[in-house]
């Protein structure tokens, strides 16, 4: 698509859509067949509220109506959120940004060399999971909700002190734990921020209604 246009229908086409430049209403659940779905060169998907669940690779675009989403997407430049949104899971690759609307998901990859941002507020399901690669760190525009359950797993060096985790607006948090493979350090919550901090106890630090509440370790329950 390079136009605007509408697709509607039970389409069961496997090839795929890319959306360049163009805009592409979307007016059926099944509309964009089985294929993944390419969004780049500024382009616009508008799901219409529609229970959309292809993979999306996101080049830079805007994603509108898309608050039943249940799919996977790959960001890789700028995503504008039109309205708020949904999603499976989201991965964040190099250069990837997502600013506008609030963005809600169960997992949350960042592969980002340095900082990730999320410009509004970002919501993690209950038993969601946030992963933070290569030394990457989490920036979140708005308020940030950790649901019951959260994981954040770290993959890299990370040094204490750092802040993994911060946000502009509130942080709310669940039960939220570390898997980590450094055995002598914890999450702290400091303000609207989750920092690694210094622990001899364990790797996986538990806590519930934004206080300490628990480490899950065997050998000293």
């Amino acid at each position: 698509v390079t136009g605007s246009g509408i697709i509607e229908g039970d389409n069961s086409y496997s090839g795929g859509t890319v959306i360049d430049g163009g805009k592409l209403t979307v007016a059926s659940d099944k509309a964009l067949g089985t294929g993944d779905v390419v969004l780049k060169n500024h382009g616009t998907l508008d799901l219409s509220g529609m229970a959309v669940s292809n993979y999306i690779n996101v080049e830079g675009c805007t994603l509108a109506g898309a608050g039943a989403y249940s799919g996977i997407m790959d960001v890789s430049g700028n995503l504008q959120l039109q309205d708020a949104t949904t999603a499976a899971k989201v991965v964040m690759l190099g250069g990837g940004t997502i600013s506008g609307a609030p963005l809600t998901t169960t997992a949350l990859d960042v592969q980002t060399d340095g900082n990730a941002t999320v410009g509004g507020d970002l919501t993690i399901n209950d038993n969601g999971t946030i992963t933070l690669n290569n030394g990457s760190l989490l920036e979140v525009g708005g308020s940030l909700t950790l649901g019951n359950g959260t994981k954040l797993v770290l993959n890299g060096d990370y040094a204490v002190g750092t802040s993994l985790l911060s946000s502009t607006g509130t942080l709310t948090m669940g039960d939220v734990s570390l898997v980590y493979g450094d055995s002598t350090v914890e999450l702290e919550k400091q303000g609207n921020s989750l920092v690694l901090v210094s622990s001899n106890l364990s790797t996986t630090a538990s806590y519930a209604n934004q206080t300490k509440k628990a480490i899950t370790n065997k050998f000293i329950q």
